[in-house]
């Protein structure tokens, strides 16, 4: 009894095992007219994950502010589209310490990405930096950067349906002073 007991528990944790890696990843879908935000470790340019926002756009161009206050002891930056004033980023900025994104609660992992076989790269002349947060980069750390993101389905289907789109970065260094890079994470705004 106690065999036949043991075998049945055994056989059902194969059988729920199993089935548990069959569950389908559901990827994140990209909407027009929302703005694609991902992220990026700065020391390995590892794909960390990322979100949407929903920007009612009036017309005119994409583009993006910073609300930069800088820290004495503390300090923050909050990103905004230009346009409509939509905030897309906000985290605190510590002095010889680490501060935190304070918006979005959450993010997306970057399982939750499907990879696409396409590649899409816009014109190195539509990148730009958002002010007070990298100035000094060159095409070479653009590329870098780039290359973790560029296969994303969600960054093909952005710029597919906004070809001439440009595309801004931001280097969220959330600690300073004697800071550690290891903190630090580029975010890329995309609009679709």
């Amino acid at each position: 009894m106690k065999k036949r007991m043991l075998f049945s528990l055994l056989a059902l944790t194969v059988i729920l095992g199993v089935s548990c890696d069959k569950v389908p990843v559901e990827y994140i879908e990209y909407t027009p007219g929302e703005v694609v935000v991902l992220m990026v470790d700065y020391t390995t340019n590892r794909f960390m994950g990322g979100y949407t926002v929903p920007v009612e756009f009036i017309g005119g161009d994409f583009g993006l502010e910073a609300d930069y206050n800088s820290p004495g002891d503390f300090g923050d930056v909050t990103i905004y589209e230009k346009e409509t004033g939509t905030k897309l980023f906000a985290g605190d900025i510590i002095w010889m310490g680490r501060g935190e994104r304070t918006f979005p609660e959450e993010i997306l992992p970057a399982k939750e990405f499907a990879r696409t076989s396409k590649s899409s790269s816009p014109e190195l002349e539509r990148f730009y930096p958002v002010e007070n947060g990298w100035t000094d980069g060159d095409d070479d750390e653009i590329n870098k950067v780039w290359k973790s993101v560029k296969n994303l389905d969600i960054v093909h289907q952005a710029i597919e349906n906004a070809p001439n789109t440009d595309v801004y970065m931001y280097l969220y260094r959330r600690s300073v002073g004697v800071g550690d890079p290891a903190d630090w994470y580029w975010l890329i705004f995309i609009r679709g």
